[in-house]
This record gives C-alpha cells, structure tokens and sequence, in this order.
C-alpha cells in the first residue's frame, strides 16, 4: 500500500529550513555548536555572545523542535541536546554545505530576470568548510579501509578544498609526501592553515583540475623518483569538470593516465538520480538541492549508468569501490554518492 502523504507535514518541512538553516549555521560559527553537542548549555555560558536573551530563545525554539531538552534548575534555563539533536547537528556540515548556496538562493529574482545564463556561485569558503565537515564525517574514513597504512609515497588531493583530507591522510600515511591542489586561492589558504602545523613535506598549487598537464608538471617533480607509489584523489571534482559529457571525464582520466602512468586514481562523487525515485525519497536526501544548484551552475553531476559507461572506457581497473545513501524506486536501488578507487592497466 502507498503511504498517505499529509499535505500540512510536507508543507511544515519546506518551510521550516527557512528558520533552522541559518539558527544552526550561526551557532556553529560562533563556537556554540560544539558546546551543545558535548555538554548540558544555559545561554549565560557563553561570555563571547552579548545577547544573552536572543540565544536562550534559540535554545528554546530547538527544545520545540525535539533537538534540546529543556530542564529548570534554581529558577535557570538548561538545556541538554537529545538523541534526535545529536543525530542531527553533529551533521552540521550539510547545513553549511546548503549555507554556502545563499549568493544562488538570495539572487533567484535576479536570475529569473535575465534572459542568459548569468553567473552563478556559492560562498566558496562555506562550501569548503561543509564539504570538508561532512566528507570527513563519513567518505574520509571509509576510504583508506581501502589502503594499508603508509601504501603510498606521494598523496596528491586535487580540488585539495580546506585540506580535511589531506589533514586525514597525513596521520594514516604518516611517510609521505603530500600535494594539495585547488582552482581557488580561498581554498588554497584554509588548506595551508589547517596543515601548516601538520607537515613541511607538502606542496601547494593553484590549477583547474581539468588542466592535468598543469598541475602534473609539479607533481612528477616531486615524484622524479619512478618507483614512488602516487596516490591521486579527487573528491568531488567529476562533476565540477564533465559538463554533462561522460566522454570530457573519459578523457580527462586519459590524461591523469598519460601523464602520471603509474599512479593510483580515488575518486568520490555524488550520483543524478532521477527525479521520480528523489521525489518518493525527499525526505531522506538533499540532493534534490544540490542538483538544482549544480544544473543551474552549468555543472554536470552524472548518473550512475554514466559511470558503469566510464569505466569501461577509462584506461583503469576498478580496484575497490563503495556506495553510499542508496535510495529506492521499487525494486530498484540508486547511490546516491560513490568512492572508486582506480589502479592503472598495464
């Protein structure tokens, strides 16, 4: 039997991230967050916020929502998150990832305007943090199930965002040479920040990821060495270079193999799935957000039956791979995001 939808929810969910979104944004930034997460909060904990009324109302607009709980003692308001709340704001980095589209989102009448394809961007810095927040939370960890420890001589991240996987990898392949590359200098600086304590073994450059004989020129410097096992990564980055064109990607990896032969390709990328299967999963997935977002940008996010025709075409093996989010039409299930990891044929 189909489940009934009730009209009121599916109204009360679309209109409630108008309020939530930028409450929890605003307590991550200011160091809020972290409080909640690990500890019982009252609002005059926090000396660096001066209006001390305005958060204790936020606290309590979360207790309406099942996020806090809130509990009297001695005539004082306290709170305690729940296990909803934990399960929800330690996820914080999908509510900065769908922050950093505000520039798209707050020019919508604008955009409505023009007759062209104007352009469209996201706060880079914001979509960096939230990618980071959210790929170290889950796609970071299951990645280097993949890898023994110390495998690699060279870990190069290309479209390197803040660095959280670089930072990852420098504990887990703690012998090796690391560079970090990205098409934005913002990103570049918050990458240099979070390592510069980390490691003096790295090398930082600015290149579009598509431009492979840029960016591969210095990275065989650092590996002049043939015998160097390389390990390239590249989180996110597929659909930010395909425009929509599986073959662009088979060519694009063709250049990765022309010039680094030898190294070792990671891959994760968020999937396109149809919009009859999101719509009967919208309320366990925000790619419906994302894909709006990335179509209208001119970016490709390709399906899943794109990437079984890449990978025949790729001059790579699928060595190990993983999906995530799966969600159902069905009988048939989609992920919503995978990993690959792809070692060169001979």
């Amino acid at each position: 039997m189909t489940k009934k939808i009730n009209p009121r929810s599916e109204l009360i969910y679309l209109m409630r991230g108008f309020f939530s979104l930028p409450v929890v944004i605003s307590l991550s930034n200011n160091g809020v967050l972290e409080k909640i997460l690990t500890s019982q909060v009252n609002a005059t904990k926090f000396k660096s916020i001066k209006n001390k009324k305005f958060l204790n109302s936020i606290f309590n607009y979360l207790a309406n929502l099942g996020i806090l709980k809130k509990k009297v003692i001695k005539g004082k308001e306290n709170f305690n998150i729940t296990i909803l709340g934990k399960k929800i704001l330690s996820r914080v980095g999908s509510f900065h990832l769908l922050n950093s589209y505000g520039p798209f989102i707050n020019n919508i009448n604008k955009i409505l305007d023009k007759k062209s394809r104007t352009n469209i961007s996201c706060d880079r810095e914001e979509n960096v943090l939230g990618s980071g927040l959210t790929n170290g939370r889950k796609f970071f960890p299951k990645s280097f199930e993949f890898f023994k420890r110390d495998e690699f001589d060279v870990i190069a991240d290309i479209g390197c965002g803040d660095g959280e996987y670089l930072s990852r990898s420098i504990k887990y392949f703690s012998k090796a040479d690391f560079f970090a590359s990205d098409i934005s200098q913002k990103a570049l600086i918050e990458c240099k920040k979070k390592l510069r304590k980390k490691t003096n073994r790295i090398t930082f450059f600015k290149s579009d990821a598509f431009n492979v004989k840029n960016w591969s020129k210095i990275l065989n410097k650092i590996t002049q060495n043939k015998k160097k096992k390389i390990l390239i990564t590249m989180w996110y980055v597929v659909h930010e270079i395909s425009k929509n064109n599986r073959h662009r990607v088979i060519n694009f990896f063709k250049e990765i193999k022309k010039n680094c032969p030898n190294a070792n390709v990671l891959i994760g990328e968020i999937i396109n799935i149809d919009p009859l299967t999101l719509s009967k999963n919208r309320d366990i997935s925000i790619l419906p957000e994302f894909l709006f977002f990335h179509e209208i940008s001119g970016q490709g996010v390709l399906k899943i039956n794109d990437f079984d025709y890449i990978k025949k075409k790729i001059p790579y093996n699928l060595s190990n791979s993983h999906e995530f989010d799966y969600v159902k039409n069905k009988n048939k299930k989609t992920p919503s995001a995978i990993i690959w990891h792809l070692t060169p044929k001979k």
